[in-house]
């Protein structure tokens, strides 16, 4: 999975550059329309497992993470409407951050800058919201914007301490998601992990004290309950074929 998705033109925000520029915020999710998982930070499982599964996917560089499943097909989201208006209470925050995204910056890998999709029609528009005031210095709007990007990646960081403690404690199972829609059509999402529950079981007391201090063992457990979830997907499916 790419870390980025649907982003196809990122560059990096200055004032020099972008000072007179204007964003229009999306009113539609039309970016995220042929995305069928996309990451999730374990602070959002407790809203997520009410509406999504919950599985865990590698990355292009091959560690695991947490993702909520969008569809059964690879280029299809079952949760856009033909308006592309999203069908579900609590939309995942990798999708609304979306135009913008943190970024390592290439001469400094301990410095994040933030960058938006230029590829994104909302972007460089004459009406919607400043970046930079005359000035120079950031908008109302653009520093709302940065806490909420600052937040998402610490949550994502933080999510990727969860992925490793699974690993390590070695509680993680391959799952085949295979969907048998009532059409008597079947679609496979490839391999993906979830926990195996009898081996969390197992665990020993201060690996089991440990996940309930630093909050990952409620995580987990939103994320086996968000399973149940997989059954409303392949209703959802067969809804749409």
């Amino acid at each position: 999975m790419s870390a980025l998705l649907f982003y196809h033109k990122t560059v990096a925000l200055n004032k020099q550059l972008h000072g007179n520029m204007r964003v229009t915020p999306p009113n539609a999710y039309f970016f995220a329309a042929q995305t069928n998982s996309v990451p999730l930070a374990g602070k959002e499982f407790g809203e997520a497992c009410k509406e999504y599964a919950i599985v865990f996917s590698k990355t292009e560089g091959g560690s695991l993470i947490p993702v909520v499943l969008l569809g059964v097909r690879s280029n299809e989201n079952l949760f856009l409407n033909k308006e592309n208006k999203w069908r579900a209470a609590y939309i995942p925050a990798f999708v609304r951050r979306y135009p913008f995204v943190l970024a390592s910056d290439p001469d400094n890998t301990q410095a994040l800058t933030v960058c938006i999709d230029a590829a994104y029609p909302g972007f460089g528009s004459e009406v919607g919201e400043f970046l930079f005031d005359e000035k120079g210095e950031y908008t109302s709007f653009f520093r709302r914007t940065l806490t909420f990007l600052q937040d998402c990646h610490n949550n994502f960081k933080l999510t990727e301490l969860l992925a490793k403690k699974l690993q390590q404690l070695d509680i993680l199972k391959a799952y085949s998601a295979k969907f048998d829609l009532k059409s008597g059509k079947s679609f496979s999402l490839g391999e993906v992990a979830i926990v195996d529950e009898e081996k969390l079981k197992g665990i020993g007391d201060k690996d089991a004290l440990d996940l309930v201090h630093s909050g990952q063992l409620a995580w987990i457990y939103f994320h086996l309950a968000s399973l149940t979830n997989l059954a409303r997907l392949v209703d959802m499916a067969s809804e749409q074929l």
